[in-house]
């Protein structure tokens, strides 16, 4: 593909607006050009869209000219969108509502208008006229429509003022979501034993539970993780997704000197100490603006729930949350967390079961990082700030719309990507291991009527040594049997656990 380059074109749409504006926000998705030659085109590069369009596309050289444009073919940016109305003001945005009362993008900006900066137009209500979207259906996951008869518009946005996040309907979330993971994950599970199915749920919780603390090099205590198994367990059956309850989880994660009893109240970052140097990876919200953002994303979910694809709707809160950073430690957990809570609540993880997505994230490390990043690098440009001696970080400039309308659509994919990963790997190898363990001991039985704890004990150490037992552990651990036993049992354990694939039912 021949390069383009943008100097030799000139901006349009969301561009045209920052550039005029001299507005610094989170990049669009897509960046609009005007071109004297050729024809409408478009380039991909990275996941940002390069849109090209041939002179006639020109809408006009005022703001308000180029924000109907980016309406129409750029889609929705609330970011750009307020920061450029703000700066017209309600006297630019009332001239245009006057000039073109019946137009669809001029109710469309004024109802944003209002939405965003709260500020009521001295403008009377519209008595007739269709009634107009927000969000074109075809382009964006959507929530339940909200009429408002003042501008007759729909808005169906998935969050409010405080926060919305937006997500797009890519060709890759709409093929995720017509592969139906949820009902392959139930005709799976039914091709195992009975008895394999009842004692899955155990083993796959004690492994999210590890692996999510192992994504942050921790290594939990067994009362820590024992709290955290029973918060995945009752996840969405006692208590709904809101402040409270992602406190006690916070609280259940962290070594209990840390926990906390509200939001945060200092400057949050991730970054890391190389010799004499600081490396900020990402800074969170300012503190203060942390609860309003929150209580925005709650009300997000609240919408979504039921509406959005249960995915979609997972990703677009957990990673909202993670973003947000609203505790000082143990975000990252209660993230996973987070996820696990709305694909129970909404039904997408069979009953009593749980997809331990956390042992995919921390096998494919890099793929977890990059698309933490995909928010966080952008960010990072757009911040003032210092750090002190003692790694206080001070953010100089107003950051807050930066966070409060993500496009959250990498991680809609990525969490897909990973659901589908779990599924497909991580949840089918430990149903596979516990047929053979099945196996195992039932054969093991026949040599030797062990107890349950010395037979799990003789099969983890077997595996850990490549099916063989090592004479201190003979002698420590298990010198109640002779070697011919040993010997048999070895051989067991070897064999049992060849077997690649054990998923028929006997």
């Amino acid at each position: 593909m021949v390069p383009v380059k943008e100097k030799d074109m000139k901006p349009v749409g969301y561009k045209a607006v920052e550039r005029v504006l001299s507005i610094e926000t989170v990049p669009h998705f897509r960046s609009s050009y005007l071109s004297a030659k050729g024809q409408r085109k478009t380039v991909i590069e990275d996941g940002q869209e390069l849109q090209i369009y041939p002179s006639q596309y020109n809408p006009g050289e005022s703001v308000i000219d180029q924000l109907v444009f980016a309406l129409k073919y750029d889609g929705v940016n609330l970011e750009i969108l307020k920061a450029a109305l703000e700066k017209l003001g309600p006297g630019a945005v009332t001239h245009y509502v006057k000039s073109y009362p019946v137009s669809k993008y001029a109710r469309v900006l004024w109802y944003l208008y209002e939405f965003l900066t709260g500020e009521r137009l001295k403008l009377p209500d519209v008595s007739v006229g269709n009634y107009v979207e927000i969000l074109d259906k075809e382009i964006y996951f959507t929530d339940y429509p909200l009429r408002s008869r003042r501008h007759r518009v729909v808005d169906n946005m998935l969050g409010v003022r405080d926060f919305c996040p937006t997500v797009r309907k890519t060709d890759k979330l709409q093929m995720f979501i017509l592969k139906n993971l949820s009902e392959e994950a139930i005709k799976l599970i039914a091709k195992y034993p009975a008895e394999v199915v009842r004692k899955a749920p155990q083993y796959l919780y004690t492994k999210e539970t590890l692996t999510s603390f192992n994504i942050e090099r921790e290594k939990p205590s067994p009362k820590r993780t024992a709290k955290f198994i029973n918060m995945l367990q009752n996840a969405a059956m006692t208590q709904k997704l809101g402040k409270e309850l992602l406190i006690e989880v916070q609280n259940a994660v962290v070594d209990e000197r840390f926990a906390m009893s509200g939001y945060r109240g200092t400057h949050n970052y991730i970054g890391e100490s190389v010799g004499a140097r600081r490396i900020i990876h990402y800074v969170a919200p300012l503190h203060e603006d942390v609860g309003g953002m929150m209580s925005g994303l709650f009300e997000s979910l609240r919408r979504m729930s039921g509406i959005v694809d249960p995915v979609v709707y997972a990703a677009a809160v957990s990673f909202a949350m993670v973003y947000i950073h609203p505790f000082d430690d143990g975000n990252g957990r209660v993230h996973r967390y987070v996820i696990h809570h709305i694909l129970k609540q909404e039904g997408f993880t069979p009953e009593g079961t749980i997809f331990p997505v956390s042992a995919t994230m921390l096998a494919n490390l890099q793929d977890y990082d990059k698309c933490l990043e995909t928010f966080s690098k952008k960010i990072m440009s757009l911040l003032d700030f210092t750090i002190d001696e003692r790694g206080e970080i001070t953010v100089k400039n107003k950051t807050a719309d930066h966070y409060r309308y993500m496009d959250l659509t990498h991680a809609a994919e990525y969490l897909y990507e990973t659901v589908e990963r779990t599924i497909k790997k991580e949840f089918v190898e430990e149903l596979d291991f516990l047929v053979q363990r099945s196996h195992a001991v039932k054969a093991m039985r026949d040599v030797v009527d062990m107890p349950d704890k010395l037979i799990d004990l003789f099969i983890k150490i077997a595996l850990e040594q490549n099916g063989h037992i090592s004479k201190a552990k003979k002698k420590s651990v298990f010198h109640m049997l002779n070697d011919s036993e040993v010997d048999e049992l070895e051989e067991i354990v070897r064999n049992s656990f060849k077997r690649p694939h054990a998923t028929q039912k006997p």
